[in-house]
């Protein structure tokens, strides 16, 4: 009985040092704090259109997307729905520019889509930083690829001012593997 008790002592002391650090983790402030009224999205102007087009995959017999046609309004918000492997990323990423139609076209305001732009930006499904390089960094670095004109100091002023943009400041020189998942895609 004696050795029952010292077991059961050893749980509830176990137990009350985590119900404590529960406590400890329900009741801390945050640094980083919501925007109470965020600012109102920019209009977009123009049309997204998809002509009739189709994608392959390199090596692959049958297309991933087939034949498809859509025109999208500015303003108009529009959901892509479909099982896994449907072609779902495969429409964005060619929206994107980051693969090009095998068939067919995209056209943003006039403009047919032959590549990445800076009138578009995409949300990945995952992450897509560099682990060894802190927010501020991996910032930086897509900052460099359209200002390469500008001096290291403007590149870092212009890294911390789009992480301010999106409520990061405080967690600038925090590293992806100390970010939430939401701060990741932020970042």
């Amino acid at each position: 009985p004696i050795g029952s008790l010292g077991g059961w002592l050893s749980q509830f002391t176990t137990a009350a040092a985590a119900t404590q650090r529960l406590f400890e983790v329900i009741d801390y402030e945050p640094d980083i704090k919501s925007t109470p009224t965020p600012d109102a999205p920019t209009q977009i102007k123009g049309e997204l259109r998809f002509n009739r087009f189709s994608y392959t995959y390199p090596g692959a017999e049958q297309e991933a997307v087939s034949d498809i046609s859509l025109a999208i309004a500015a303003g108009e918000m529009v959901a892509f729905l479909g099982r896994v492997g449907c072609g779902k990323s495969t429409v964005l990423s060619i929206a994107m520019g980051l693969n090009e139609a095998t068939r067919g076209g995209i056209i943003i305001t006039g403009s047919e889509v032959i590549g990445p732009g800076l009138d578009r930006g995409v949300v990945f499904q995952s992450s897509a930083l560099l682990p060894w390089l802190s927010a501020r960094q991996n910032v930086q670095l897509a900052v460099g690829q359209i200002n390469d004109g500008k001096s290291r100091k403007e590149r870092r002023a212009l890294a911390d001012e789009y992480l301010g943009l999106v409520g990061l400041e405080n967690v600038a020189d925090s590293y992806p593997g100390e970010l939430s998942a939401g701060m990741r895609q932020r970042v």
